[in-house]
């Protein structure tokens, strides 16, 4: 698999958040992310592309952002951090993650 990882995307404010798949997080304000990672093309060959996405929360609603999580963590969970705002990036990740 390709590796993203390098000095590049770290000065620009990018943060590692996952190195196995090569994923970084670029904060832009309280509520919007960038995201990217190494995601496979092709299993039997073993080919890799990058994916990049922008996450906005502010696009979406507490029950999208529920139904986005809830392969990771419980309603009651998500639904604290979303009204205490205490745990954003995490939110936008799961978002992320479940992108294509």
């Amino acid at each position: 698999m390709e590796n993203i990882y390098n000095e590049e995307l770290l000065a620009d404010g990018w943060l590692c958040i996952d190195l196995d798949s090569n994923q970084y997080m670029k904060v832009l304000d309280n509520e919007e992310y960038e995201f990217c990672e190494d995601r496979v093309d092709n299993p039997k060959l073993g080919t890799t592309y990058v994916y990049k996405a922008t996450i906005d929360l502010k696009d979406y609603s507490l029950k999208e952002v529920i139904e986005e999580c809830s392969g990771y963590y419980p309603a009651e969970k998500v639904t604290e951090w979303w009204n205490d705002k205490s745990e954003l990036a995490l939110i936008a990740e799961c978002i992320f993650e479940m992108s294509n």
